[in-house]
């Protein structure tokens, strides 16, 4: 069963991550990952999936993403806080 959250796997600069939707974020809102939060860095994307599968809800939903926007204020901050915590 899925929980209907997203879920972005992305390679940033220092390794793969992946962003995963709060299970109770705002319905509807408009910036999913502004409700979300980011584990990683990992050395390779299957690496990634197999730490989303052994430690959270499939969420049913994802997308791979090779090189995002490391400009992209939203990531910069999910990757900041997986990287400290």
């Amino acid at each position: 069963m899925s929980t209907n959250s997203e879920c972005l796997f992305f390679r940033w600069s220092t390794g793969w991550f992946y962003t995963l939707e709060d299970w109770n974020s705002p319905e509807g809102s408009f910036d999913w990952r502004e409700a979300a939060n980011s584990f990683g860095p990992f050395k390779r994307l299957a690496e990634a999936e197999e730490h989303l599968r052994s430690n959270h809800a499939n969420p049913g939903s994802s997308y791979h993403t090779e090189a995002p926007d490391e400009g992209d204020p939203v990531l910069v901050k999910l990757v900041a806080n997986a990287m400290s915590g």
